[in-house]
């Protein structure tokens, strides 16, 4: 049996090997699969590998040496076993689909029939694509143990892997896909004992149906047994022999990729769950001198964690200006609601740093959320911030990336398909719900706050009215001290008369903002299209340039209803 390596080693090969197969079929060949016949293959070559005794570079050896005769081949001891594949074409449309979620992609007639699961692909090459279904999943991959230098007689080892929420052993959370011949979800998985190895190697996949929401306390947990060939009397069959644990989130962020962990010999104390194994606890004894003895892999596949910092950090500062959370924590950093602006900005302006696969998997929640950002700027601890301008460059900056390395999704117009999907499928004006409640003073939902616009009638608790400022963010120009309603709309009237021949824009901005103020309703649609016009007017150098040559996606937006 061959080792199986990392996640990422075998992506590597994947590409190497797609690469390779390219060079030598032609596309035409590589993809008809319409005359394929079902064929059936039989394997019967088995050899018994003993991993202590065998490393994986010497079974490659013997592998290559199959072919030709060799003394090297006597000294594996074969296994008498057949192993048949049937191979053939998967019918067009296969009934009584499973996600691989476990859902069923149209409801049985019948509930005694055989399922189809659907098995999630890991792409050798990064797939653009949007997240447009909710999946939240998690793959475990224990791949070696060392316990060559551990005190005892564990030998025949078994790793029980559990996901728990919180220290309590009862804590265990049944989210662990089951096998085929077992029920949909356990609280527990285990790896295959191997027999008289103190250092085995193990070939399991274990898949997590990661809950929603995510604490610190939540947690996977390693547990090592030694399984006895021969029970004893009044003796267990399995004795823990080992513990070890990766937090779940670490400054809110999914902890996922290779682990090297060292194992603990006894239980984790109280609150272990929210520090790391490799902080040495006091009191605590473990393999090897505190050494990192375990390999495990932990693989995601998510459209709720994002995996790139950049994204991570703006979604988290908008979720908190969204729901008046503070203080904040986002890597080392505890962010006040004093400089949330700075942070916010420069979040804003790192977007163009994070990975582009990232970014088209999220992109309908990025571009919804520079959008009411440019035309609903939030208020932050009783000021109006206006982030117009650097959301409409970092929309530009997005866009044009597309553009460029998405060539082969352009269509007949020169359009990428993408950003055209957004707009006819998920684009929806930002104002449609204007009398929504409002999470909190300061968020981006419920009241709405417009930069070209005065003060809406329901004012934020955290508002001051008796503070000087500015009006509206798009025309400084208009300020004042307003005392009370009627002193602000004659201010605004005011600046209106003013600055009619030279601000036409502003002016008409403002129009609409005494209009609102008059009968309560307001003119949203015409809103937004002017707002945006107006970053787009006021933008200067690459940001103008990245506009204008993607102009189509902006003038869309425009006439969007």
């Amino acid at each position: 049996v061959e080792r199986k390596g990392s996640w990422s080693e075998r992506r590597n090969s994947s590409i190497v090997g797609r690469r390779s197969l390219e060079r030598t079929t032609s596309g035409d060949d590589a993809c008809n699969l319409t005359s394929f016949r079902p064929a059936t293959l039989t394997v019967t070559n088995f050899f018994k590998q003993e991993g202590d005794r065998l490393s994986d570079e010497d079974l490659y050896k013997f592998l290559a040496d199959m072919r030709r005769p060799s003394s090297v081949l006597r000294r594996l001891r074969p296994i008498t076993a057949q192993l048949k594949i049937d191979i053939s074409p998967a019918p067009e449309n296969p009934h009584y689909c499973l996600t691989p979620e476990l859902l069923q992609v149209k409801l049985y007639p019948d509930s005694r029939v055989r399922p189809t699961r659907e098995i999630l692909e890991f792409p050798a090459r990064d797939v653009y694509v949007p997240n447009t279904t909710y999946r939240n999943l998690l793959y475990i991959y224990p791949q070696s143990l060392n316990f060559a230098n551990r005190q005892g007689s564990a030998r025949n080892i078994t790793v029980k892997v559990q996901f728990m929420y919180g220290e309590d052993p009862s804590n265990a959370m049944p989210v662990i896909f089951g096998k085929s011949s077992c029920s949909e979800f356990s609280k527990e998985a285990y790896t295959a004992v191997v027999y008289h190895n103190r250092s085995p190697d193990f070939h399991e996949e274990i898949k997590v149906k990661l809950p929603a929401t995510l604490t610190d306390h939540h947690h996977l947990l390693f547990t090592f047994y030694h399984v006895s060939c021969q029970q004893k009397q009044n003796t267990p069959l399995e004795t823990p022999v080992g513990y070890t644990w990766i937090p779940m989130l670490q400054n809110g962020r999914l902890k996922t990729g290779q682990f090297c962990l060292p194992v603990s010999l006894e239980k984790p104390p109280q609150a272990y769950s929210v520090l790391s194994p490799e902080v040495p606890l006091p009191g605590m004894k473990w393999v090897d001198n505190h050494k990192g003895v375990f390999n495990v892999e932990v693989v995601a596949v998510s459209s709720i964690h994002t995996q790139d910092p950049y994204l991570d950090k703006f979604f988290a500062l908008v979720n908190a200006l969204d729901e008046h959370m503070f203080p904040v924590r986002i890597g080392d950093m505890r962010i006040m609601e004093n400089n949330l602006e700075n942070e916010l900005k420069s979040s804003i302006s790192a977007l163009n740093s994070s990975q582009l696969e990232p970014v088209v998997r999220f992109l309908h929640l990025l571009l919804d959320k520079l959008i009411l950002l440019v035309v609903r700027p939030p208020v932050i601890a009783g000021q109006i911030v206006n982030l117009g301008q650097a959301s409409f460059e970092a929309m530009a900056s997005i866009i044009n990336r597309l553009h460029k390395n998405l060539e082969g999704n352009h269509d007949q117009h020169g359009r990428n398909s993408l950003l055209a999907s957004y707009i006819y499928y998920v684009f929806r004006l930002p104002n449609t719900y204007p009398n929504s409640p409002s999470p909190g003073p300061g968020g981006l939902g419920g009241s709405v706050h417009y930069a070209t616009m005065a003060r809406s009638a329901v004012r934020p608790a955290s508002l001051n009215l008796n503070r000087s400022r500015s009006l509206s963010n798009s025309n400084p120009d208009i300020s004042g001290t307003p005392t009370s309603p009627d002193d602000e709309v004659r201010s605004i009237i005011g600046s209106k008369a003013m600055d009619r021949s030279c601000n036409r824009m502003s002016s008409h901005t403002e129009t609409s903002s005494f209009l609102q103020t008059l009968t309560g309703r307001l003119p949203t649609k015409k809103l937004f299209h002017e707002e945006l016009a107006l970053q787009w007017v006021v933008c200067s150098g690459s940001v103008r340039e990245s506009a204008l040559q993607q102009a189509w996606f902006f003038f869309e937006l425009m006439v969007s209803k």
